[in-house]
């Protein structure tokens, strides 16, 4: 090896390796949201809509107002439309939807 590399110098190199790393509070952080998928929405529209016959979308939607929650709802509702599960109507042009199934069973009252 050469002269010049001693144990000093190596260390000396390794510190300043060390110091031109980039610092931990540079190192951009990000935010993972949870996406719910669409066969979990269809899922909950199917349990939603068997155990209460008849439910509005805005109340299917609830608290989670979220775009992406909105969107992925709607596709589940159009799925189980074209399924046969359940029928929706909508009164008003911008209105509620409402949907419901011709499922007979006993209703559940909470």
């Amino acid at each position: 090896p050469d002269p010049s590399m001693s144990l000093p110098a190596l260390i000396n190199s390794i510190k300043n390796i060390i110091r031109s790393l980039p610092k931990q509070e540079s190192i951009p952080k990000a935010v993972i949201k949870k996406v719910v998928s669409l066969e979990e929405m269809i899922d909950d529209l199917s349990q939603r809509i068997n155990k209460s016959i008849r439910i509005s979308f805005k109340d299917f939607t609830g608290k989670n107002k979220e775009k992406v929650n909105v969107i992925v709802g709607f596709l589940a509702m159009l799925e189980l439309i074209k399924q046969g599960v359940i029928f929706a109507s909508q009164q008003d042009t911008f209105g509620d939807i409402h949907m419901e199934t011709k499922k007979v069973g006993v209703p559940r009252y909470n």
